[in-house]
């Protein structure tokens, strides 16, 4: 099979040939950066988003880790400075190769004892508490009523730790 413009078979290459596929089939280029996606805010291409909710019509976005972010968090996961911004996950190029996790610190875990008067806890948090160290499940205000050893949906113990102490 020959167009118009070959003459011989030999012209037609595989490259070539290969080239006319993807173009018949939609299929994207092998590079790791044609599968990014663009920040919603800022529009730039990142092989790395945060989805979350920003506004008030509660729809869900893809903004980048840089200053979008920031931006729309207050530069917390579950910042009550917010009202409409709501944490959905971590949206990652697996063609290139990243990763969407946070680096770990080189500082020991700062542990404070337990506060029960509006103290904003967040997810992972670790407090002292009757002498156990609990983590936060859940982003939470600190009340009377939500301490840790009783309210098993907001706070785990430590296992871990406690086996130190």
């Amino acid at each position: 099979m020959f167009n118009k413009m070959t003459t011989s078979k030999s012209d037609t290459t595989t490259g070539s040939l290969r080239s006319l596929k993807s173009i018949d089939t939609g299929k994207r280029s092998k590079s790791p950066s044609s599968y990014r996606k663009k920040c919603d805010l800022c529009h730039t291409p990142s092989d790395v988003l945060v989805r979350c909710r920003i506004d008030d019509t509660l729809n869900w976005h893809f903004v980048c880790t840089s200053k979008c972010w920031k931006e729309v968090s207050g530069g917390v996961v579950d910042g009550p400075d917010k009202p409409y911004y709501v944490y959905g996950g971590m949206w990652k190029n697996k063609h290139a190769g990243v990763s969407a996790k946070k680096p770990k610190g080189k500082t020991g875990v700062h542990i404070e004892d337990w506060n029960a008067y509006n103290t904003r806890y967040v997810t992972n948090d670790k407090v002292r508490y009757s002498g156990r160290i609990w983590v936060c499940r859940k982003s939470h205000q600190s009340s009377e009523t939500k301490y840790p050893g009783v309210d098993y949906a907001l706070w785990k113990e430590d296992e871990q730790r406690n086996r130190v102490i």
